[in-house]
């Protein structure tokens, strides 16, 4: 195991790099694991699977198996989601809300719920901030949170 010296002599560097490029800790983690970012704005008018497999796919040239891998889907899943929703994609709409992908990995919960749950509870964004962010009623979203909040 690390010891408590190097662990803190890492710590440092880490906030030493992410104080020179201007950037919060959290994004400097996420870049160190080459972690895939989804912007906001993608999901505005596909369905979130279907938003999360085109951006992956298109503008990270991600194969159909490794999304469905980090996203713990069927191939085939994603493989529908992008025939589906490539001719509706549209550029992402400029959002300052990322969402690594890793919190869009799960097997019992959506990603609508996954996406509501990590912006209201991590961005303490409100739910009408969520829906405006996203083109959906709010009632949609307070109704994804409920669900992802009861599954957890």
């Amino acid at each position: 195991m690390y010891k408590s010296k190097e662990l803190e002599a890492l710590r440092a560097r880490i906030e030493q790099y992410a104080a020179r490029h201007q950037v919060s800790v959290d994004r400097t983690l996420v870049l160190l694991h080459h972690e895939v970012l989804v912007p906001v704005g993608v999901f505005r008018n596909l369905s979130p699977l279907e938003a999360v497999v085109v951006y992956t796919h298109d503008h990270h040239n991600l194969s159909f198996t490794a999304i469905a891998k980090k996203l713990e889907k069927q191939i085939p899943a994603v493989w529908t989601a992008y025939q589906n929703g490539k001719r509706r994609f549209r550029s992402p709409r400029a959002s300052p809300y990322s969402i690594p992908m890793t919190k869009l990995r799960s097997r019992t919960r959506s990603i609508l719920e996954l996406v509501v749950f990590y912006l209201h509870d991590e961005m303490n964004l409100r739910f009408v901030d969520i829906a405006h962010l996203m083109n959906r009623d709010e009632r949609t979203i307070w109704t994804a949170y409920d669900r992802a909040r009861r599954k957890r």
